[in-house]
């Protein structure tokens, strides 16, 4: 199988990062941007030899000026598709920005315990895997590790507390949700669980995300945009944030998900994100939790 080679329009959406302005919105200290990715660079860190799309380079130090731009002392690294199980990238990041940083990592099913133990030391604390399939029943993107390798891991998982991320919708978590309730880790569902704007809260494809996360078994990333057909506010996403606000602002953090691969038009801007967020979260106290209080919980700080 050979990778996907990318249009013209993806080529040029990979030739520069997105741009990041100072966010109107006040930032508590200690806040943490938890989802975001590294690229490369590439000559030291290439992209795996097959990979559904071309993103721009993304050195660590674009990132902490990211996050720098935003006014966040932490954040969160998620180990992308286009990198498969190479975690170098990734780790070398982390070592960059210190104690500052968080990672989520990739690893294959037959992963050891050694192996584990090392990406912990280097400050991942969770592993990614993924359930996000096509309307034919194929994983969407390559170099994605499905959900059935966590049993193999979990020992060593629960040993050295890590939790498992999942790349799925909402479409998926009916299926998932014995496994979320009866296995003793965190579990994390990055894209606001991916919702269908389309469908109501009360649709029975929601009603698994809803009873998830307000008995506590599920944490949700706040990134409105990737499942949202109103650019560039998002205000088809807003009744499922605020909904998830009332069912368990204990269990939500906030990503802006930058540099936004895979986005060759509409491209949303971090800033813009974390205003969303801001005025989409009423009370201080709760913006507080999602912004410090939680991602301190589930990442270590």
């Amino acid at each position: 199988m050979k990778s996907m080679t990318p249009s013209p329009i993806d080529r040029a959406a990979a030739a520069q990062l997105p741009e990041v302005g100072r966010p109107a919105l006040a930032v508590p200290a200690g806040a943490c941007d938890c989802h975001c990715h590294v690229f490369g660079p590439y000559a030291q860190f290439p992209l795996a030899a097959e990979h559904t799309y071309l993103p721009p380079e993304t050195s660590a130090q674009d990132y902490l000026n990211m996050l720098d731009r935003l006014g966040f002392s932490r954040g969160v690294l998620v180990q992308p598709s286009a990198h498969g199980l190479d975690n170098r990238a990734l780790l070398h990041a982390l070592a960059a920005g210190a104690e500052r940083l968080r990672g989520v990592a990739v690893v294959s099913e037959d992963a050891d315990r050694s192996t584990l133990e090392a990406l912990y030391a280097a400050g991942v604390r969770g592993l990614r895997f993924s359930r996000l399939l096509d309307d034919a029943g194929v994983p969407r993107y390559k170099n994605a590790v499905d959900i059935s390798a966590l049993p193999r891991l979990l020992p060593a998982m629960q040993e050295l507390g890590l939790h498992a991320q999942l790349w799925t919708g909402a479409d998926q978590l009916g299926e998932l949700a014995p496994l979320i309730r009866s296995t003793p880790i965190p579990f994390v569902i990055d894209h606001i669980g991916r919702p269908d704007p389309e469908r109501a809260l009360s649709d029975a494809l929601h009603r698994p995300l809803w009873a998830l996360v307000e008995e506590g078994h599920l944490w949700v990333k706040l990134t409105p945009y990737r499942p949202s057909l109103r650019y560039p506010d998002y205000e088809d996403i807003r009744p499922f944030h605020q909904r998830l606000v009332e069912l368990n602002p204990d269990r939500l953090v906030w990503g802006s998900d930058w540099p936004h691969i895979n986005m060759p038009s509409n491209m949303p801007r971090a800033d813009h994100l974390l205003e969303l967020l801001g005025s989409w979260t009423s009370e201080r106290s709760v913006l507080e939790k999602i912004l410090v209080a939680n991602p301190a919980a589930l990442y270590g700080f």
